[in-house]
């Protein structure tokens, strides 16, 4: 389903959603045999995946509520819990803002430690770094 670089997230949106009218069980089936891509991206939580994950992520809590709580526990979490903080250092604020609803996605559809630390970092205020400089 990915794009050429993995992280085209609205595309795959569009894609499953128009597939998903012509033939549902062909999407879903497309989005499960997906699901170790999507997840180790969502385990990484990149700059890119900051920026489009959040709309994918949205679209699929109303096109295919079943697959977020299944996708979430493939989610690698020593590595979001090396990640996922770090998106929130960013210097764009369209990247820490994305990462913030990342967080609430998995709020709303984890478990465990990977929903403790949604929770964790969602709540936190936004950390400026400190000019070195003076």
């Amino acid at each position: 389903m990915a794009g050429h670089n993995g992280s085209d997230w609205k595309r795959q949106a569009i894609a499953l959603w128009r597939i998903g009218n012509i033939e549902r069980d062909v999407a879903l089936s497309a989005l499960e045999s997906d699901k170790a891509r999507i997840a180790d991206n969502l385990s990484k939580l990149g700059t890119m995946d900051c920026e489009e994950l959040p709309t994918f992520l949205e679209f699929l809590e109303e096109f295919a509520p079943h697959f977020l709580p299944t996708l979430f526990q493939a989610v690698d979490s020593s590595e979001a819990f090396h990640s996922w903080p770090r998106a929130l250092m960013n210097d764009r604020k369209q990247v820490r803002d994305g990462a913030r609803q990342v967080f609430k996605v998995a709020q709303r559809n984890a478990g465990g430690e990977l929903k403790a630390l949604a929770e964790k970092l969602a709540a936190s205020k936004p950390r400026r770094k400190r000019d070195l400089s003076q």
